[in-house]
């Protein structure tokens, strides 16, 4: 549980990072970055996968 909880944390912060200087993220941190609707990630996906 507590592995989870780290991984959620760390992927909000990949993504935040990632928006703000407008990074490139590899495909293995894109997996744990949340896809909330409107949030930066949608970029990265195809139409229709958002998580």
């Amino acid at each position: 549980m507590a592995l989870g909880r780290l991984r959620a944390l760390v992927g909000i912060q990949v993504g935040e990072l990632a928006a703000r200087y407008n990074l490139d993220v590899p495909d293995d941190l894109v997996a744990i970055v949340p896809s909330e609707a409107g949030w930066f990630f949608e970029r990265f996906q195809g139409p229709g996968q958002i998580d």
